[in-house]
């Protein structure tokens, strides 16, 4: 049996492969798994159990407060997660960035990420309203670099970040 979607928000995106969904508890496992794992290195990382809960509710938070959010990847042949990607508030009113992760590195090189990048910008442009979203990535992160080009971004610079450090501005702007 599926769990409920916990947000109270219908969004609900397919794709060739992928379902894009908002975040079930049935995700936290995988979500613990990346969060503690060094593939956060680019994104403040690793995290503590205790801070891996916080971000994860945060997931579903975001749902709540704004009605839009980040949507989990869910490999339609095997309902297995993949990772997550969407539109990113952290704070009501400041800008809305456009983020991507896969949880696992074997899923890397398969195209899971741009085809979910792809759908969740599309439906982003529209349940946020701007014009542009910009990606925020850590200068050494080049899978993200290359996702980024890939979706048309456009380097905007760099700047300091609360959990990177600095990180590279890519500018996606809605077509």
């Amino acid at each position: 049996m599926q769990e409920p979607d916990r947000t109270g928000v219908e969004a609900r995106l397919e794709t060739q492969r992928l379902i894009l969904r908002p975040p079930q508890e049935t995700d936290y496992a995988e979500f613990l798994a990346y969060s503690t794992s060094d593939r956060t290195r680019y994104v403040g990382g690793p995290k503590t159990e205790d801070l891996c809960r916080e971000k994860f509710d945060d997931l579903s938070d975001q749902w709540r407060q704004r009605g839009f959010g980040r949507f989990i990847i869910v490999r339609k042949d095997t309902g297995q997660p993949l990772g997550h990607v969407g539109p990113l508030q952290d704070k009501s009113g400041g800008p809305v960035e456009m983020t991507w992760t896969l949880w696992r590195a074997e899923h890397e090189g398969q195209g899971f990420a741009l085809e979910a990048a792809q759908a969740a910008l599309k439906w982003a442009f529209e349940a946020v309203d701007q014009p542009y979203l910009d990606a925020m990535i850590h200068p050494e992160n080049k899978s993200s670099i290359a996702l980024a080009l890939r979706l048309d971004g456009r380097h905007q610079g760099d700047e300091p970040h609360e959990h990177m450090g600095r990180c590279s501005v890519f500018r996606l702007v809605d077509t």
